[in-house]
């Protein structure tokens, strides 16, 4: 992933597609938003801690958040939470990043 200097509204949302389209059944399931949130804040600190994170960090975070929403809702390719899947194809897809999680083939 490219490192982002100023974190704005449109290099942001670039970001936020990137992860996405990176790894869509991480990012773009419904444990995606913790996930991508970790991530750009491990971006923004990368050797800082929680107490580090001041009110613009988490107000980004907030925008990554949202800025993913709609970037699933206008990309449903990238789009693998639970709750949209009732009319996809691809329903049992939907739970690999649980069990990547619960494996611990995936660490928080």
């Amino acid at each position: 992933m490219k490192k982002i200097k100023n974190f704005n509204n449109k290099n942001l949302r670039e970001l936020v597609l990137e992860y996405l389209e990176s790894e869509p059944l991480l990012y773009g399931s419904d444990i995606g938003n913790p996930s991508l949130i970790r991530e750009v804040l491990k971006k923004l600190k990368p050797n800082g801690k929680v107490k580090d994170l001041t009110l613009q960090d988490i107000s980004i975070s907030v925008a990554v958040s949202r800025l993913r929403n709609k970037i699933l809702e206008e990309r449903p390719d990238l789009d693998f939470r639970e709750i949209y899947a009732i009319n996809r194809n691809d329903k049992e897809y939907i739970t690999l990043p649980f069990e990547m999680f619960r494996k611990n083939e995936f660490k928080l």
